[in-house]
């Protein structure tokens, strides 16, 4: 009987942490969270990034235009976080849709030989519109709309870093 109530209170406390999803807005981030801890000053596509700590967890959030493009989600300390709990993160973040990972593992073998404990997983919902980076230490979720626009910054990096000099 006691295993059976720890076994229901570890999954209603797992799932209790994944209730920040993609497109939440600042309300209904300290509805969930309270105050944050921080926030920062415009930064990356014109994102303000605000950090909450609850129930043992950190969570970062950034929005852009009032909306939640990208979410980490790390334990404080040890131990890391189950694979219930990361699952109850991703299930959060579905909005109907499935997970599926990415065939790209993006981490080298010798990074995996060397330091096993930052292995990388990513997953791309079906929908195509939000993708899922986990590790040891949680996962962050990044929306279709911050990947388009990494993507953008990326090539306009690129075509400044190749662009032919005229002396």
């Amino acid at each position: 009987m006691k295993a059976s109530l720890l076994i229901i209170f570890l999954a209603l406390w797992s799932f209790h942490c994944a209730d920040a999803r993609l497109a939440d807005g600042y309300s209904d981030l300290v509805q969930r969270f309270g105050k944050p801890d921080s926030a920062a000053k415009p930064g990356d596509y014109g994102s303000h990034l605000l950090r909450f700590q609850k129930d043992g967890w950190i969570i970062q959030t950034w929005l852009i235009d009032g909306r939640c493009d990208q979410i980490t989600y790390m334990k404080a300390g040890i131990p890391s976080p189950t694979t219930d709990q990361i699952t109850a993160l991703m299930n959060s973040n579905s909005a109907g849709f499935t997970w599926k990972r990415h065939t790209k593992d993006l981490t080298t073998g010798i990074t995996n030989l060397i330091l096993p404990s930052i292995s990388q997983h990513e997953f791309v919902r079906s929908d195509q519109q939000a993708s899922c980076r986990k590790n040891s230490n949680g996962a962050t979720f990044k929306s279709g709309r911050w990947i388009k626009l990494e993507s953008q910054a990326d090539a306009a990096k690129r075509k400044t870093d190749t662009a032919v000099p005229k002396f």
